[in-house]
């Protein structure tokens, strides 16, 4: 919303109009006259006010709007470096997960980030579902519910073992 050359012309006309009010009640004697331009000064005046008052309404809505957007772009740009930390890794047939780049660790325990919510501007941990099955385990995302199957039941060994040359 723009406080608008409009709202502040309109401030500026009744604040004149007062003034032109103000004017002629000094060059009356007639005490009814006078009556009559204070009572439509008194109207100038007020529409003056609630022009003001709407302008600045609108001002302080475009500040809280600025405000707003300062701090996406201050969210974004935490988020753009915290994204630069990590890299892609296939981490076991398929199980495609952003990880910490080597030396990125920053002294964090190995973990790994859902892709999908990590493509969507979101950091979410996969999180072992605790159960122990001998041949399967699963990986879950809390954040999207997304659930991935693998034998690695350590995201410490996984990493390390996705990071090994293949041959």
């Amino acid at each position: 919303m723009n406080v608008d050359a409009q709202t502040i012309g309109g401030a500026l006309t009744g604040i004149k109009s007062a003034l032109d009010i103000v004017k002629a009640i000094v060059g009356l004697r007639d005490g009814e006259a006078i009556r009559a331009k204070a009572i439509e000064l008194q109207a100038v005046i007020l529409d003056t006010l609630e022009k003001g008052i709407a302008a600045r309404e609108a001002q302080a809505a475009q500040l809280d709007r600025v405000r707003e957007l300062e701090e996406e772009v201050g969210n974004l740009k935490a988020w753009n470096r915290e994204k630069d930390r990590y890299e892609l890794l296939d981490l076991y047939r398929g199980l495609f997960s952003y990880v910490p780049k080597v030396g990125e660790e920053r002294g964090e325990p190995p973990h790994a980030l859902c892709a999908n919510c990590y493509q969507r501007g979101i950091k979410s941990l996969l999180q072992t579902n605790g159960q122990n099955s001998v041949h399967e385990h699963s990986w879950d995302c809390p954040a999207c519910k997304t659930k991935v199957k693998n034998q690695w039941r350590d995201m410490g060994q996984l990493i390390a073992k996705s990071r090994e040359p293949r041959t």
